[in-house]
């Protein structure tokens, strides 16, 4: 919507293996690979929690006792948006002890390649013109990959970073320096969250729903004082259905959660959006799921295609009404520094200046 708006192509940064592959763009691992997170089951022997602003990272294997690297091939997919697929500039993070080498191959013949100096570097990538083509890395030891964007060189640019499985409690864990250093890198202007929704099954009672939504609200404190250059907004939890007896019931804890969230994030000068009452308030999971054409999947916690896009369209509608009455904020008090200027200018002019009182 806001590329339609402004301008724009790509879907932004991405790992470069993938839990769920963008809708764009078809990941196929060559092999070579392996996947890093700070969320869900964590690999402990990586002390220095150094993740990047995706909160993973893909780390090079070893192929023999000299070189380390992998292939990933990659194949845009007609089921994207268009504007997300015909992205034109590609630009890569990552980390190494030693030189990194990085060769794009169409049809197995190298197209470009780059050669990362050791050390953490971002550097952009030529792309062919065309649907197919491959990455492949090479190195003398364990490279981190933090992320691949794919974007164009103007325009609206949006990251979409998918932690399936993140409670939400992971940022003051990371790195702060690597940390902040990524998200100035950047140049972020809105910053959104959305967690809570993995924990409202485990919450015990309305005072661990309290504590949980204070937890949360220490998280988004933590990143607003390590980038406090964005605007940050928080979608509070969707609604959740159990099976209660023969019926599919909401969880109860859903409504203490999302009040007790609503105020950490307002009390912190972010936004609030509250998904659960643009979904309809209590039990209207159950509904988006009963629809003749579902909104919702009969896991009573996930949205459909159709219903995922009804919620972006919402936040964009959303998102609209605020840009306007930002702007009316703007220009008031824009239209009350030249007020005040004005009078200035006309006390100095009245004093001593020959100005005729009235």
């Amino acid at each position: 919507a806001y590329q339609r708006k402004y301008g724009g192509t790509g879907f932004g940064y991405v790992a470069l293996k993938p839990l769920v592959a963008p809708s764009a763009l078809g990941f196929n691992d060559g092999g070579g690979f392996a996947r890093k997170t700070v969320f869900g089951r964590r690999d402990t022997s990586y002390k220095d929690m150094r993740y990047g602003h995706l909160g993973s990272f893909t780390v090079l294997e070893k192929m023999d006792s000299n070189t380390y690297g992998g292939r990933i091939d990659l194949e845009k997919r007609r089921w994207g948006y268009a504007r997300a697929r015909n992205f034109s500039t590609a630009r890569m993070h990552l980390e190494g002890e030693y030189t990194t080498r990085v060769e794009l191959l169409v049809e197995d013949t190298v197209f470009s390649s780059r050669v990362f100096p050791e050390g953490e570097w971002t550097l952009a990538l030529e792309l062919p013109k065309v649907d197919e083509f491959s990455l492949v890395l090479s190195s003398k030891g364990p490279s981190r990959i933090y992320g691949l964007s794919f974007e164009s060189p103007t325009g609206f640019h949006a990251d979409n970073v998918a932690m399936r499985g993140a409670s939400g409690m992971m940022f003051s864990k990371m790195n702060d320096e690597q940390f902040a250093q990524s998200l100035r890198r950047e140049e972020y202007q809105l910053i959104v969250l959305q967690f809570g929704g993995n924990a409202v099954p485990y919450l015990k009672d309305a005072a661990h729903a309290k504590r949980f939504a204070r937890a949360l609200g220490r998280q988004l404190g933590h990143v607003q004082r390590l980038y406090p250059n964005a605007a940050y907004m928080y979608i509070g939890p969707s609604d959740m259905a159990r099976k209660e007896g023969l019926e599919m019931k909401s969880y109860p804890l859903i409504k203490v959660l999302k009040k007790h969230l609503r105020e950490e994030v307002m009390r912190r000068g972010a936004g609030y959006w509250d998904l659960y009452d643009i979904m309809g308030g209590e039990g209207s999971m159950v509904q988006w799921v009963e629809a003749e054409e579902p909104l919702a999947v009969k896991d009573y916690i996930h949205f459909t295609p159709k219903g995922a896009k009804k919620v972006g369209h919402q936040w964009v509608a959303a998102m609209g009404q605020l840009e306007l009455e930002y702007n009316d904020v703007m220009e008031a008090i824009e239209a009350e520094k030249i007020r005040i200027e004005d009078s200035i200018n006309t006390f100095k002019m009245s004093q001593g200046t020959g100005v005729q009182q009235p």
